[in-house]
């Protein structure tokens, strides 16, 4: 097997063959597909974290790419190509390593032909106007490196919210949003939670204001398709313990409260049974440059040994990315 895939810019994408899939029981498969499907309703939700215009970018570039009429083989046009899968790839227009804003290959004189050949219905615009006025801030995201330079600052010295690009804060400093935290704390006297792992903070009309991320609330919409599908998959769960953890993770989602989140994450750990597995959630924090708030992730795997103490081989279908890890952890428990 040609385990060697598609290359492109500084990523080597790997093809492995996943040996016992089709052992699977019908029931494991409908389970595996409506899981699957939970991971896809939130892509955009990452994206939109690690970048306030990620979506605008993607949907701007993706419609250039479907609608152009020209000549697809030149290398202007390959290069536009690249610039999107690394999008794809990387959740955004940052690098998924270094959070510097990736550089396009291709001209800023070429990106305005195609951006201005479209009609705006077809740039997803609602008006002329708005596709007009859109164009200066779309020249300074891709081709202005000073502008928005990186998606997670931590270098000394520097307000590493006012400096950072993510999504997690809007008119804050990073004084502010230590100080926001310092007193909730105080006034819950709760430290068994992570204050703001599921908030956006904004600062609104002098005020500062915690958007939950939960249904009917910020990304709201996202997240009541992940609770359509897992509502799907618990009825397919192996065992009564996954369907206890899928319970509580919707509880979750609707409520936006911490405390089920503890009580969710601690019934994940116990479900050591079943050959599938799954994350899904606000879970780690990385990317936010003070720690405190959680990317949206998710992913399943599948074991494919029997042997306890053995590695497992395990595919995994992360924001919307299927990868492959080898994970080194015996199969009888997850920590």
């Amino acid at each position: 097997m040609n385990y060697i895939d598609e290359k492109f810019a500084d990523i080597q994408m790997l093809r492995y063959e996943l040996t016992g899939f089709e052992q699977l029981t019908p029931q494991q498969k409908v389970y595996i597909y409506y899981l699957s499907q939970a991971v896809l309703a939130g892509r955009d939700i990452t994206f939109d974290q690690f970048g306030r215009y990620n979506l605008m970018v993607r949907r701007v570039l993706e419609r250039i790419f479907e609608h152009y009429t020209g000549p697809r083989d030149t290398e202007a046009f390959q290069q536009l190509v690249v610039y999107l899968k690394r999008i794809w790839f990387s959740s955004g227009i940052y690098h998924h390593y270094s959070y510097d804003k990736m550089e396009p290959r291709f001209s800023e004189s070429f990106f305005t032909s195609l951006y201005e050949a479209l009609p705006f219905s077809t740039l997803g615009f609602q008006t002329a106007h708005e596709k007009d006025a859109t164009l200066p801030l779309l020249r300074r995201l891709l081709f202005d490196k000073t502008f928005m330079p990186k998606r997670v600052n931590k270098r000394d010295g520097v307000d590493l919210v006012r400096t950072s690009a993510c999504n997690f804060y809007e008119n804050l400093t990073q004084q502010a949003v230590e100080a926001y935290y310092a007193a909730e704390k105080k006034r819950t006297g709760n430290n068994r939670i992570s204050h703001g792992l599921n908030t956006r903070l904004i600062k609104k009309d002098g005020e500062i204001v915690a958007q939950c991320y939960r249904a009917g609330e910020y990304y709201g919409d996202k997240i009541s398709q992940i609770i359509h599908w897992l509502t799907l998959a618990k009825d397919y769960a192996e065992n009564d313990q996954q369907q206890k953890v899928i319970a509580l993770l919707i509880r979750y989602y609707q409520t936006g409260d911490l405390e089920v989140f503890n009580a969710y994450t601690i019934e994940w750990l116990k479900a050591q049974a079943g050959d599938v597995d799954f994350i899904n959630g606000f879970i780690e924090v990385y990317a936010d440059p003070l720690g405190l708030k959680g990317s949206w992730e998710g992913w399943w795997n599948i074991k494919t040994t029997k042997q306890p103490n053995a590695r497992s081989l395990s595919v995994k279908m992360r924001n919307g990315l299927k990868t492959i890890r080898l994970s080194m952890m015996p199969l009888k428990r997850k920590l």
